[in-house]
């Protein structure tokens, strides 16, 4: 009976440790987010062992130091008991050097920095395994238990294989936020560069203004010519100053909107509004079917605003004269539709992949003699796909193009309470 129970909770153990490595295999191949894969990390290898208390310390920039990362089934004073000094903590420096260490009795042990507070946790032995990482160590994994010698070689060996899977996924996860924080910083750089040049460029276009109204004077017919191309040239600057901070809002914290229910109907009628004395002046027929009634969806009133002002604009833009532009939005289940459809000068197939990278114009539109700046699109899809949405295009040279938005609708949002 004895070697029976035996047998039986070996399998079971063996069994857990099995379950513990597929769920770990899982969960750090399923995400990018640094906080997920250590909390995972931690939760599986102290249930895998039975112990239920683990923690993840990450070495600082410096190398000298082990900060905690991640903790399961430990108190809050015993994670707040400091950092782990590798001059001060030789059990540390010692897994660090490649291999686990087991510590087999806290009390009898003087290679640890914190014995009382690991002792006033209820901790009588640990077992400590590297994290090793493709360019040298990343930080330590530590499984603790209220008994001594819980600990055997197998089970530090089964720890090392956890620690191991996660080495990979914890650079992975470092990378990504590394590239993030790139990308938002990069973003806030021309957010704030291009801040400081729209001040001077709108100063320069209102004293051009000035000039060409002959406020200031009379202009001869070439002098006339010279400051209208002047004009034209800052009025491309400035739109390229615009999509450039619309880009960056896109990407840099702290300037996106914060998504509310708004209603799609009022915001695509505004922006067909605006562009009517447009169309009008260059004889384009501006068609517009919405619902009888508002549809809501959760997004910034700037995001819609600069969707379909660019989408709108860009149709009756690239739309000759005597063409014909139509908007129409139609409810579809969960979710509203939008197609803004032109009969313009249209995209070549083959380039239609390209249409959403930063700063690409096709070639119709090149050879068309008319100004963009090949952002447009690009910041477009990024609020589409901020707000839950999808964006796509057809179209063919000469004869037109339709872009089509989705999006999911939202309850309209609730009355104050009296």
């Amino acid at each position: 009976m004895t070697l029976a129970t035996s047998i039986m909770g070996q399998l079971q153990r063996r069994e857990r440790q099995i379950s513990a490595l597929f769920q770990t295999t899982r969960a750090v191949s399923s995400s990018l987010s640094l906080n997920e894969v250590l909390n995972h990390l931690t939760r599986n290898a102290a249930l895998a062992l039975s112990t239920g208390h683990s923690s993840i310390r990450l070495l600082d920039e410096a190398g000298e130091t082990l900060n905690l990362a991640a903790a399961f089934g430990l108190s809050k004073a015993y994670q707040e008991k400091g950092p782990v000094d590798l001059t001060h903590n030789p059990l540390a420096k010692e897994a660090l050097s490649g291999r686990p260490v087991i510590v087999n009795d806290v009390t009898d042990d003087a290679r640890l920095q914190y014995t009382r507070q690991v002792l006033d946790e209820g901790i009588h032995s640990l077992v400590v395994v590297p994290i090793i990482g493709r360019t040298g160590p990343l930080g330590v994994l530590r499984v603790y238990a209220g008994q001594t010698r819980r600990f055997s070689d197998a089970d530090a060996q089964f720890v090392m294989t956890i620690a191991r899977q996660g080495a990979v996924a914890i650079e992975n996860a470092m990378a990504h936020e590394a590239l993030q924080r790139a990308e938002s910083e990069r973003a806030q750089f021309v957010r704030t560069v291009t801040h400081e040049l729209r001040s001077p460029v709108g100063g320069a276009q209102s004293l051009l203004r000035v000039l060409l109204q002959q406020m200031s004077g009379e202009l001869t017919p070439t002098q006339q010519d010279i400051i209208a191309r002047v004009e034209a040239r800052l009025d491309a600057l400035m739109a390229l100053i615009n999509d450039l901070l619309a880009l960056a809002a896109t990407t840099t914290r702290g300037y996106q909107e914060k998504p509310e229910p708004l209603d799609l109907v009022a915001q695509v009628r505004s922006a067909v509004e605006l562009r009517s004395a447009e169309a009008q002046e260059k004889q384009v027929t501006l068609e517009l079917s919405l619902p009888s009634h508002p549809v809501h969806v959760h997004a910034g009133v700037e995001g819609l605003a600069h969707i379909f002002g660019n989408l709108v604009g860009n149709a009756v833009k690239y739309t000759p004269e005597g063409g014909r532009v139509s908007v129409a939005v139609e409810l579809r289940g969960p979710s509203v539709h939008v197609a803004i459809s032109d009969t313009g000068i249209g995209i070549p197939e083959d380039e239609l992949p390209r249409l959403w990278q930063e700063f690409f114009r096709a070639s119709s539109a090149k050879k068309s003699g008319i100004v963009g700046t090949g952002l447009g699109l690009s910041i477009v899809k990024r609020r589409v796909e901020a707000y839950g949405g999808m964006i796509s295009v057809v179209s063919r040279v000469g004869e037109g193009t339709t872009f089509s938005v989705t999006l999911p609708t939202c309850a309209p949002p609730q009355e104050p309470s009296a």
